[in-house]
């Protein structure tokens, strides 16, 4: 899936609404969409990216009233925010956010584990014709392939 991240919002952006919620960490999102514009409520947001997939269908990622610029220098900083607000025209925003950030985390997890252990799973794939490491949420992957393998 494509997608571009604004760097100025447009009539695109303008009349989305909350769609849903999604738990990352600031890190992440820049990692996913790039730096946070900057044209947004500085006073109940700290961090807002626009983002326009593909298929024409706009996401709004921000914090709403749980960063310092809202609470005050006792609440997280940007950086420490997990909980995020997404915004959009209908609920595929939300979809579509959810769908990157899923494929990112289990990307980032895959990689993670040691050679042997992704050698392991691609081979069980391969062998089954499933892939296994684009859905697997557990943390050690491979032990529960091997488990099913055993029960094949």
């Amino acid at each position: 899936m494509s997608y571009i991240t604004k760097t100025n919002p447009d009539e695109m952006t303008f009349g989305t609404s909350l769609q849903g919620y999604i738990t990352a960490t600031y890190a992440e999102l820049v990692e996913l969409f790039g730096k946070p514009h900057d044209f947004f409520d500085d006073y109940k947001t700290d961090a807002e990216w626009y983002v326009e997939f593909d298929d024409g269908t706009v996401a709004t990622i921000y914090n709403w009233k749980n960063g310092r610029n809202y609470c005050g220098p006792d609440a997280p900083a940007v950086e420490n925010i997990t909980s995020w607000n997404v915004g959009g025209l209908t609920e595929a925003a939300l979809d579509k956010v959810l769908e990157v950030s899923t494929d990112y985390r289990l990307n980032v997890e895959f990689n993670s584990l040691s050679y042997a252990k992704r050698r392991m799973l691609l081979d069980h794939e391969k062998r089954h014709g499933e892939a296994l490491h684009n859905r697997i949420w557990s943390n050690d992957p491979v032990d529960r392939v091997i488990n099913d393998d055993l029960r094949d």
